[in-house]
This record gives structure tokens, C-alpha cells and sequence, in this order.
């Protein structure tokens, strides 16, 4: 996009014909959209981002763009915002240039980004006094993390899902409400599952956390610690670096001989925030005794900063792994969505640890809204499974299909499949157990795979997708299952 079309000021008429803008008159927000008259991005409220968005559609709307190949992708360098539109198509880089949605998605991210960096390089967040600041987050991101939850209910309340062949239909609020806790028991459930892995090949488990180096801290909260905080980095710059670092370290132990999966190390990883909003990660990690010398002989080398690396090793007298994560699996999740069962397992020894942890500049459950909301912000995945040969779509595929008339022979994968891994609690640690029927590379059909079809994105974009999953040359389709209805 240059500059004399991003200075042209699009008339109500051009919107209205716009194939990506509604007719809705936005001419009452009257938001410029030349790059330098655009006001500051971390003040852009969510209603002028959408203002933003329909005019910048409606702008490229007929629009010639200059885009230029590089890694593999198409580009498109706008001057808005220093947003950098990319696809694997040239006709994709355009689509999204004149998609409405997609520079709503795109300001979004950017308002989200530079807000957090605004307030870290003012250490508007975190910091020794913590009764003049606010700490994780501050007040602006969350209420901003609030609209979207509350904008994204509304559509949802409008929406319901029917079963193509029943007939039924489900809100698909009540249904997104539901996936809050049933997420919670699915990751709380792995972890089980990982513990009695671990126990039937006599494997240890350690707890670690990884953190950034001085320059990612915008706002130590300790008086005691100089600020060295380089503003040019950014918050998330911190979640790049530990990243970064991270697959360093695997690699340097594939180098080695020591490679993730089942049988050596796996396990998981969380992703929380610092006071001051600088990420760190905490991994549990469930791994061979002779391998655990290695393993943190990588790590030294990643993390060799004073305070970066801090490594426990489990010991299930004092409590299982289990019962270790599920405080900073509740730290994911808004406790109002789940059971009060799994809310109730927060005992008041566990508060008090819960205060310490916050006094140690961890990340606590009583702040965990502040928490999630500097997270999502950042548009940072918090929790991955590590080493687990990619299972887990196969596992939550398997568990939605309906094998009551499968039969129980356990001489076949499907009856195996029946008895030992469709929705039940050890189906994880099971189907783990039987990976040579999935395996890839050794000559032999699998199995048990997902069924995959060619698809087009709203862009043009070539793309597959998972239709459903086949079981010993038995195909399971889910696609066109179910019809999304949208209420008048």
C-alpha cells in the first residue's frame, strides 16, 4: 500500500459497494487513515479498531498491490502500524489487504502489543511498590480482554449447532462454556496419564523454569535488582527468547542421542508471566534417571544468567506431579467456567503457598484473570504438550466418535482402540502405548490415521483439514456432522 492511497479518505459510497464492509455508516467515527495522522496504536479503543478496519477493506478494495516474494511467502508492506501482510498465494496477499476481518484481526493484535509495550517501557506494571502499580497486567489490558470475552459470547449467543443427522441443535455459548472445563479435565487428565507413563518405565520427574535475561524485565519487583530493560525488545520479545532457547536445547539433545518421546523425556509446558508482564515458562518434565544429568547440562547452556534456570526434582512423598500442576493449570482457566469439585481442590494451604508464590514474582491464582489476560494479549499459546509423538488430535478425534456397536475383540486396532482408548481415563497413556500402529517412516500402513482433504481458505489459500479419522481401514467422517445456525 503507498502512501498517496493511504492518504485518500474513502466516501460513504465506496464502503457501501465494498464486498468485505457492511453498509453501516461509519462516517460519525471520523478515524484518518493516513499513516501519519493515525492516532498513537495503544490508544485505539476495539469500536475504532473496527472503524479502522472497514475503511482500510473498503480502501484496497480496488487496489493494485506491489508484493514481493521472500521465505516462501508473498508480502505486502503496509504503513499502517508497520503491519506486514503475508501469504503463500499473491492473490491470498491481496484477499487479506481487502478483508475487512483480517485488518481487524491484524490492528487488534498490534493495539493488544503496543499497549503492553507502552506501559512497560513507563513500568507502568509490576515494580518494587506494588501498591501504586498494578502487577501481571494492568487494568486497561484486562478490561480490553473482558470486551473480547464479552463480544465474543454475544455472537456465540446468537448462533446454535445441529446435529445434521438427529436434528438436535445446542447453543453454542452453552457448548463454548462447556469446552472450559471439559479443556481443564483433558489437560489435568494428561498429566495423569503422564504420571503412570513415567511409573511403568521407572522414569523421575523435575520441575523447571526458564527466564529471561535482565533486558526482557521491564519492572523487576525486587528494590534490590537494577532495571536493565531495553524498551527496543518489547514484552514478548521475552516469550521469543525462552522459545528460542528452548529449541536450542532439544536440538543440542538430538544431537546428543537424547531425543523426546515416551520412553526417554515428555511432558509439558506453561507459559505465565512475571509482575512487570515479562514471560517466563515452567515445564514439567518426566524423564529417564540417567538422563537427567543431560538434560540440565542443556539447559545450563541456555540459561546460564544467574535466576534464569531453577530446576526441582519431584519427590511424590511431598506430592505427585499431578497435584504439582494443577495450580498453574488453574492459573489457564476463569474458575466461574469450571466444576466447583476441581475449584474446591484449592485448599487453604495452598492459598497461603499461592501468596508466597506471588511474593517470589510468580504468577498466582488469585491474580490469574491479570495473568491470562497479559497471555492473551499477547496471543501466546499457554499450555503444549512436549515429546508425545502428536497424539493428542488423534486422542480428542477417537473420544468424539460413537463406538458402542464397536465390538470389544481385542485381536483388532479398532477393538483396541474400543476397549482401551475411547473415553477412557488412561486412553492417553494407552494409545501411547500402541504407537507402532501410527508410526511414520518405517515402510508400514498405519493404522490409525486423521483423514485429511484439500480446502481453500476465505483467501484463496490452499489448505488441508481434518474430515475425520480411520480406524483399521474402517473411515469415520465428521465433516457435514454437524451445521452452524445463525438466529435472526
Amino acid at each position: 500500500m503507498n502512501d498517496e492511497m493511504a492518504a485518500v479518505e474513502p466516501s460513504q459510497t465506496t464502503m457501501q459497494n465494498s464486498k468485505t464492509t457492511p453498509t453501516t455508516d461509519t462516517s460519525v467515527y471520523p478515524l484518518s487513515v493516513t499513516s501519519d495522522r493515525l492516532p498513537a496504536p495503544h490508544t485505539l479503543t476495539r469500536r475504532e479498531v473496527v472503524i479502522l478496519a472497514l475503511r482500510l477493506a473498503a480502501l484496497n478494495e480496488n487496489t493494485e498491490h506491489e508484493t514481493y516474494f521472500s521465505k516462501g511467502k508473498y508480502h505486502i508492506d503496509t504503513n499502517i502500524y508497520g503491519i506486514r501482510i503475508e501469504s503463500d498465494t499473491q492473490n491470498g496477499a491481496t484477499a487479506r489487504a481487502r478483508c475487512a476481518k483480517y485488518w481487524r484481526t491484524s490492528l487488534e493484535h498490534k493495539v493488544n502489543l503496543e499497549r503492553i509495550n507502552f506501559e512497560a517501557k513507563h513500568k507502568l506494571v509490576g515494580g518494587p511498590d506494588q501498591y501504586q502499580t498494578e502487577i501481571y497486567s494492568s487494568d486497561a489490558t484486562v478490561k480490553r480482554m473482558r470486551e473480547k470475552t464479552e463480544t465474543s459470547n454475544l455472537a456465540l449467543s446468537k448462533m446454535t449447532v445441529q446435529n445434521t443427522i438427529t436434528g438436535e441443535e445446542f447453543s453454542m455459548l452453552s457448548i463454548a462454556n462447556a469446552s472450559f472445563s471439559n479443556r481443564f479435565n483433558e489437560l489435568y487428565a494428561f498429566t495423569k496419564n503422564f504420571e503412570a507413563m513415567a511409573k511403568e518405565n521407572g522414569m523421575d520427574w523435575i520441575f523447571v523454569t526458564f527466564t529471561a535475561p535482565p533486558e526482557y524485565h521491564p519492572n523487576p519487583s525486587s528494590a534490590n535488582s537494577k532495571c536493565s530493560y531495553n524498551p527496543e525488545l518489547g514484552v514478548k520479545a521475552s516469550h521469543v527468547y525462552i522459545n528460542t532457547a528452548w529449541k536450542l536445547i532439544r536440538a543440542l539433545l538430538n544431537k546428543r542421542g537424547v531425543k523426546a518421546s515416551p520412553v526417554t523425556y515428555f511432558g509439558a509446558r506453561t507459559v505465565e508471566v512475571h509482575k512487570d508482564g515479562c514471560i517466563h515458562w515452567h515445564l514439567l518434565i518426566f524423564i529417564q534417571k540417567s538422563l537427567i544429568h543431560e538434560f540440565t547440562g542443556a539447559c545450563e547452556v541456555k540459561f546460564s544468567l544467574p535466576g534464569q534456570l531453577k530446576i526441582v526434582l519431584g519427590d511424590d512423598k511431598k506430592g505427585n506431579a499431578s497435584s504439582y500442576i494443577f495450580k498453574y493449570l488453574m492459573k489457564e482457566f476463569d474458575t466461574t467456567n469450571l466444576n466447583r469439585k476441581i475449584t474446591e481442590r484449592l485448599t487453604e494451604a495452598d492459598s497461603q503457598k499461592d501468596t508466597e508464590r506471588e511474593q517470589m514474582d510468580l504468577a498466582s491464582i488469585a491474580n490469574s484473570e491479570r495473568v491470562r489476560a497479559a497471555i492473551r494479549a499477547m496471543c501466546i499459546r499457554q499450555y503444549q504438550t512436549i515429546g508425545l509423538l502428536r497424539v493428542t488430535t488423534l486422542l480428542r478425534k477417537i473420544n468424539k466418535l460413537e463406538l458402542s456397536d464397536v465390538s470389544d475383540d481385542g485381536d483388532s486396532v479398532l477393538g483396541f482402540i474400543r476397549t482401551h482408548v475411547w473415553r477412557n481415563p488412561m486412553g492417553l497413556k494407552n494409545l501411547l502405548g500402541k504407537h507402532e500402529v501410527f508410526s511414520q517412516g518405517d515402510g508400514q500402513d498405519q493404522s490409525i490415521k486423521l483423514i485429511k482433504e484439500s480446502a481453500l481458505t476465505r483467501y484463496g489459500e490452499d489448505r488441508e483439514r481434518v474430515i475425520g479419522i480411520e480406524i483399521d481401514g474402517r473411515r469415520f467422517i465428521s465433516k457435514g456432522l454437524f451445521k452452524i445456525i445463525k438466529q435472526r
